[in-house]
């Protein structure tokens, strides 16, 4: 079973994790059982392949042909990593792999609850909703398009 495959079975059956705890899928009607082996499958293989993604991304941001500036998170973790920080110690690879991860999870964890209560709230004020709306439809005009960059400090009232 491709890693493709185990993720589409245990994504569109996850209520059977919720239902029966996972001695009992192993046990189960084929759908269970199936269920059970894509569930082993991904313990097995997503921590390799985000480990192979997350170097990725540090090997391309140090071979990058330009170097820019940039003043982030994850460009303090590599110069951590290389030794440039203003204490003069190194990250070891791990421990950047590491925060690297933590920092992903944590931004995408926050992100997504930052927008659900969002979501909340313009639901509950719907006047304030309108004017949210306005202020995109004014921005973008049709809305056929994302906003550039440059655009983004025009939606001021988006803006927290």
């Amino acid at each position: 079973m491709t890693f493709k495959e185990a993720l589409h079975i245990v994504s569109r059956n996850l209520f059977l994790q919720l239902m029966f705890p996972m001695w009992a899928l192993r046990w189960g009607i084929p759908l269970m059982r199936r269920f059970y082996l894509a569930s082993n499958e991904l313990q097995v293989r997503a921590p390799v392949i985000v480990r192979n993604y997350m170097q990725e991304m540090i090997v391309a941001r140090r071979t990058a042909e330009v170097k820019e500036e940039r003043h982030d998170l994850f460009s303090s973790l590599l110069d951590a990593n290389e030794g440039l920080a203003d204490s003069g110690e190194k990250l070891s690879d791990t421990s950047l792999l590491g925060n690297v991860f933590i920092f992903m999870v944590a931004g995408y964890e926050t992100s997504a609850h930052t927008l659900a209560y969002s979501f909340i709230l313009l639901a509950l004020y719907q006047e304030e909703q309108e004017k949210f709306y306005k202020n995109i439809k004014q921005t973008l005009g049709d809305g056929r398009r994302a906003p550039s960059y440059e655009e983004f400090s025009t939606l001021s009232y988006s803006m927290a």
